[in-house]
């Protein structure tokens, strides 16, 4: 008897311990996305209004000027906007967009393991609750007489608790996943229209250059 208790507590702590740490990798990646987006350097509301306000009186030194000292997240967009300001507009665009890209590729990281994760996490709680089922037929197999409740209360009570412990993973994975990609989309199409119209600002600067 005990040699069976000590493989039910052996087979319990193997289907638990995958859980365990899915659960504690998901929680320090969120930590670590939370506290990297919650301090991202960005742009004053009232700045970027400014900048996108038709009737403003910035000319683009003043502009490169604010973006420098406000150094937003993107500044490596902004760096590359200004880096190509008299080459043609689609170059210039060309350039963003890629800075833009590996802006993004930075926030986003660890977002993919946290998805991982998350669609992990219930599949591993599936296969507690195959072990969970599959211990309490081994113990009616193994009972002399009418079958109690008892006996298989702790077999079943494994293989639910891991589906819930699993499913309960995923819905905080793939619920901060989805809020941070939220965020992230947000963040980039705010550079993206700043940059646009500063881009445009270029282009008509130019004008006069490309005619004369």
């Amino acid at each position: 008897m005990n040699g069976l208790t000590s493989l039910s507590d052996y087979w319990s702590i193997a289907t638990a311990t995958p859980l365990l740490l899915c659960s504690l990798m998901a929680l320090t990646l969120i930590i670590e996305r939370a506290v990297k987006l919650s301090t991202l350097p960005r742009l004053k509301t009232q700045y970027q209004a400014e900048l996108l306000s038709p009737t403003n009186n910035l000319s683009l030194k003043d502009a490169k000027q604010l973006l420098s000292n406000e150094s937003p997240f993107y500044a490596l967009a902004v760096s590359q906007l200004f880096r190509y300001e008299h080459e043609s507009k689609l170059l210039r665009d060309d350039a963003v967009m890629l800075a833009l890209e590996n802006h993004s590729a930075e926030l986003r990281a660890k977002l993919s393991a946290l998805g991982t994760i998350g669609s992990l996490a219930p599949m591993l709680g599936l296969l507690g609750t195959i072990v969970g089922l599959m211990r309490s037929f081994h113990d009616i197999g193994l009972s002399q007489g009418p079958v109690e409740p008892a006996i298989v209360a702790d077999g079943l009570w494994q293989a639910l608790s891991t589906t819930a412990v699993g499913m309960i993973i995923a819905v905080f994975c793939l619920f901060f996943s989805s809020l941070f990609n939220s965020f992230i989309r947000r963040e980039l199409a705010a550079a993206a229209t700043v940059l646009g119209e500063l881009s445009i600002r270029m282009e008509i600067q130019n004008l006069p250059q490309e005619s004369s």
